[in-house]
């Protein structure tokens, strides 16, 4: 009886066991959130080149993670694109089938979304008014082409003759001439853009004569008024056929039965313009003198027009420009004549008896003060615009274009004296070299480069490694001294580097509780060396929530570190929304003494920090302008002194994205440099069918030059020399400004005149 006793109470112990297991694991599984992918979702079919990612975190309670995507033509190539703890991002791909996913940590897990594909559809060139003209034995092909993705286009030529022999011919242009001999042809026209997608033209035919059969007649006729209209007339010959051609804002072709058409839809204040058009039993076609009819309008008004640019006073036009104006007239249609030049009194015709609405003109000289007018007539009235003025920015000179088969982006850059050298991730290699390449060193170190200085000679080097941790190198004639890792258990983020005659330090953001005492579940540090590496001490900056830092500099009184921040306690004041943007000045000993914060509801974050004679310049990315909260990207330009006052402010942004890497001050000049892909506003462009991303260069409150090519053109970096500005950044471009491609991504090197 007791061993029965005894092994009922142990299946009853075993069933609670097993109970509590399945409960524990069921309870687990409910506490762990869940990453659902939003968009692109499965299978989707994308016909933009631009994708939106966007995910949520399924949860009981609303948090933050920090998300980690990865993105690849297979589930195996799949990379990581992006970390951060936003849960959007935008990306230029090109077409093809794509898998992505989505990886965070919760506490000690790691969680993971499902594997979503998408495709991104190539959009077909697009192949308009095909026609060929036929002058003796000279024909003319034309066509007009163009392409949903901008991408670049090439064509092919196909000539057939009547005994079908081809000839293709492979052109960049859309059009071509070619002298033929007398027969019939037919031909036809393939569109190619760069990524294989094809467009091919119907089959057209022609016909050379083998020589011009003499014209008999010129066809002649009479035109009366009278009260319903006017009445054309002419004497009709047995054996051809009769045509009236109209012109005025269109042509128009009547078919002529009878010898006499009257002509009655005649708008007042309109010039028209009559011919006729006889054709013979062979085709040949002869057309008879023009005449004009024309019926002025009793209440006739001059016509109203409207300048839209460039506005008077604009300046940082590049050395391309279109000009833009809105006429209205509900009685005819008016011709425009545009007149230009750099003295306001000596302006010439640049085009005449104009009648589209806007003008491209190529050829402006650089840091040139040009004016220009309008002058608009209805054949009736003419108006005249007053003089206005504008001035050309610097020129803008591609240097040279380096890289590699990879993907190459540059991570900064070092001036020293009469040479700059670039710190680039090529692929996953960090590289550091000059201009010139005769000093090209692979630092062996896996990950992105973040900072390079240098001293005595010795270059130091800040790499943040793929496994969250940062390397910092010291170099001399391409030896290491020595390569030292830095971090705690989880992701610790080196922003930047100092050299200072007592020490190293580092600025970086960290999630790790066993590197520095954390305030929230991510703080801003700054941590000490001694020139051989040894940590001295690392502090940490912040609040209970997200902290991360963006840059720091030396001031009079100490140091500033300028960062973003979602906490309102312990070292940050208040938040004004998602994320704002700080601004913390530390003593000489590093202690906090002022902390600013600036921004609006949504997410405005710092892009750049510049200290120069006692005042701090930051460059911001913020949603919002003058008006309100905004979906795209602009610019907040602040100036402070050492002491935390606000002293300057601006605004800068267009109807696009408009982003400030790096800003630079010279005297009296602060100079941005950056992206956009604003066509207006403060980031005009000359481009009608521009690129994803433009590259601008702006003398803040004097001028921008916005110029690029119809991929992706960013400045990372600018720099003030003895002979102007170098700026430095990213190019995906073969075209436009950009002549030399070498990978998918390159690195490239311009200057303006300062």
């Amino acid at each position: 009886m007791d061993n029965k006793k005894k092994l009922l109470i142990y299946l009853i112990f075993v069933f609670f066991t097993i109970f509590s297991l399945i409960l524990i694991v069921k309870i687990s599984k409910k506490d762990v959130p869940l990453i659902v992918l939003k968009s692109p979702g499965a299978s989707e079919i994308l016909k933009q080149r631009k994708v939106k990612f966007s995910w949520d975190v399924d949860y009981k309670r609303q948090i933050t993670l920090f998300s980690h995507v990865f993105l690849g033509n297979s589930k195996e190539s799949m990379q990581e694109i992006y970390s951060g703890i936003d849960n959007n991002l935008e990306k230029v791909l090109k077409p093809g089938t794509y898998y992505w996913k989505v990886q965070s940590k919760f506490g000690n897990k790691l969680i993971e979304s499902s594997i979503a594909t998408f495709t991104i559809v190539n959009n077909f060139p697009i192949l308009e008014d095909v026609k060929a003209s036929v002058d003796k034995n000279v024909v003319s092909f034309e066509w007009n082409a163009k392409d949903p993705d901008n991408d670049l286009l090439s064509y092919s030529l196909f000539l057939y003759d009547s005994s079908n022999n081809v000839n293709k011919i492979d052109l960049k242009n859309n059009f071509y001439r070619l002298n033929l001999p007398a027969g019939k042809y037919s031909w036809k026209i393939v569109c190619f853009d760069e990524f294989g997608g094809v467009t091919e033209s119907k089959l057209n035919y022609f016909e050379i004569n083998s020589e011009e059969e003499k014209v008999d007649f010129i066809p002649t006729f009479d035109i009366a008024k009278k009260k319903e209209g006017f009445l054309i007339s002419f004497k009709r010959l047995e054996g051809y056929k009769y045509y009236l051609q109209i012109l005025s804002d269109k042509e128009r072709e009547i078919k002529l039965d009878k010898d006499f058409y009257l002509l009655t839809d005649i708008k007042e204040g309109v010039r028209y313009k009559v011919r006729l058009k006889v054709e013979n039993e062979s085709g040949q076609k002869i057309y008879s003198p023009y005449k004009e009819i024309f019926v002025e309008s009793k209440d006739n008004v001059p016509p109203n027009f409207e300048v839209l640019f460039p506005k008077d006073g604009f300046s940082g036009i590049s050395d391309k420009l279109v000009f833009r104006w809105n006429i209205k007239d509900d009685k005819a249609e008016p011709f425009v004549t545009l007149y230009l030049g750099t003295e306001k009194d000596k302006l010439k015709k640049i085009v005449s008896n104009y009648k589209a609405k806007s003008y491209e003109y190529k050829g402006l000289l650089p840091d040139t003060t040009y004016f220009w007018k309008l002058v608009v007539s209805d054949g009736v009235n003419s108006v005249e615009s007053p003089i206005f003025e504008f001035k050309t920015g610097p020129l803008v000179e591609i240097i040279d274009i380096i890289g590699t088969e990879n993907d190459d982006y540059v991570n900064d850059v070092l001036q020293i004296n009469d040479d700059i050298y670039i710190l680039m991730t090529s692929g996953e290699n960090v590289i550091l070299r000059d201009v010139s390449g005769k000093y090209n060193l692979d630092l062996n170190i896996k990950g992105e480069g973040v900072d390079v200085e240098e001293k005595d000679g010795v270059f130091y080097t800040l790499v943040n490694t793929k496994d969250g941790d940062y390397i910092l190198s010291a170099l001399k004639n391409g030896i290491f001294i020595f390569k030292k890792r830095y971090g705690g258990k989880y992701k610790d983020t080196a922003k930047k580097l100092m050299l200072s005659d007592d020490g190293i330090y580092i600025l970086g953001d960290t999630w790790s509780d066993d590197f520095v005492h954390l305030y929230g579940w991510n703080d801003v540090f700054i941590q000490k060396l001694d020139y051989n590496g040894k940590v001295i001490w690392t502090r940490n900056y912040g609040g209970s929530e997200f902290d991360e830092a963006v840059s720091f500099a030396k001031t009079s009184k100490g140091y500033v570190i300028v960062g973003n921040t979602m906490s309102k306690d312990v070292d940050i004041p208040k938040n004004y929304g998602m994320k704002d943007i700080f601004v913390m000045y530390l003593d000489k000993n590093f202690t906090p003494k002022v902390t600013r914060v600036f921004g609006r509801e949504n997410n405005d974050t710092v892009s750049a920090l510049n200290v120069t004679d006692g005042f701090v310049y930051i460059v911001s990315k913020v949603y919002f302008n003058k008006d309100g909260e905004t979906e795209d990207a602009n610019i907040y330009y602040l100036k402070l002194n050492e002491d935390g006052v606000r002293l300057e402010e601006k605004l800068l942004g267009g109807s696009g994205n408009d982003i400030c890497n790096d800003i630079k001050v010279y005297k009296d000049n602060v100079y941005l440099f950056g992206s956009t892909n604003s066509r207006d506003g403060d980031f005009y462009t000359y481009y009608t069918a521009k690129g994803f991303g433009d590259l601008f260069i702006s003398n803040l409150g004097k001028w921008t030059i916005v110029n690029g090519g119809y991929e992706e053109d960013e400045i990372k970096y600018g720099l003030i020399t003895k002979n102007g500005i170098i700026f430095i950044g990213n190019t995906s471009s073969h075209s436009g400004l950009f002549d030399k491609h070498i990978g998918n991504v390159d690195v490239f090197i311009g200057k303006i005149e300062r």
